[in-house]
């Protein structure tokens, strides 16, 4: 089941192939230090689906988190909502960046992000090849 995505979906762009970035409007936008982009990449890994606080602090420290890890998620995840949602409203219900027990969910369509896009083509691409067309599956 696929929640419901705002409506800036389509102007949203994430690259998990290559370095991790982002782009508003076809437009590129800082999303932060490592550890905010850690956030941020470990969401990408499972764009629409509840991604937990634990797996968070997991993917960001690797075991070797600080006192309170649960503080800096949160401050990670405010900043990146300002960074690739320059038009939304503090507070704001709407976010592409749902937060929701027990984590954070990244609430967009799973072909905004590129690595999902790919998978998708070299599925569709081998679907192709398997019923004979050739020309379609090279494209």
């Amino acid at each position: 089941m696929t929640a419901a995505h705002p409506e800036s979906d389509p102007a949203l762009e994430l690259r998990l192939l290559g370095p991790v970035s982002v782009a508003v409007d076809g437009q590129p936008v800082a999303v932060g230090g490592p550890r905010q982009m850690a956030v941020l990449a470990r969401l990408m890994l499972a764009p629409d689906q509840m991604v937990t606080m634990g797996q968070l602090v997991e993917s960001v420290w690797d075991g070797d988190e600080p006192s309170q890890p649960h503080i800096a998620i949160r401050s990670y995840v405010s900043n990146l909502r300002r960074a690739i949602e320059p038009n939304r409203r503090r507070r704001a219900a709407d976010s592409c960046l749902a937060s929701a027990p027990p984590g954070y969910r990244l609430a967009i369509d799973p072909l905004a992000v590129d690595w999902v896009r790919f998978e998708s083509m070299v599925n569709r691409g081998r679907t192709e090849l398997d019923d004979g067309r050739f020309a379609e599956a090279v494209a």
